[in-house]
């Protein structure tokens, strides 16, 4: 892959972290970005030698969307579908984070590879 295609790639992650954030479909998408996500530093780390390059590709986390196991107390306490929803928003805002982390490594990678 050339340059500019690899540039396209990585404006491509970047622009889907974005639109993430706000997607109405969030565990498709977020199971879709790590796919992607996986691949496209496979790519990176086969492809290019740089060492700063390899730097930034280790530094790009492992996307997940697991909600979160809670307490016994958690469960008796709480109504079963409130738990359920907060199960879900925990493990959304532990997964946007891991995106947001991602994107800012992809955006370094992208000014590397212009500059060279």
């Amino acid at each position: 892959m050339a340059v500019s295609n690899v540039s396209r790639q990585l404006k491509d992650i970047i622009l889907q972290a974005e639109n993430l954030k706000h997607s109405a479909n969030f565990e498709v998408d977020a199971i879709n970005f790590s796919k992607y996500n996986d691949e496209l530093k496979a790519y990176l780390w086969k492809h290019y030698d740089d060492e700063l390059i390899h730097d930034r590709v280790q530094k790009i986390p492992k996307i997940t969307f697991k909600p979160m196991v809670h307490q016994l107390w958690f469960w008796l306490v709480l109504p079963l579908e409130l738990v359920y929803l907060i199960k879900i928003y925990r493990a959304k805002q532990i997964c946007i984070a891991e995106v947001e982390e991602a994107k800012n490594v992809y955006s370094s990678i992208l000014f590397l590879l212009k500059n060279e």
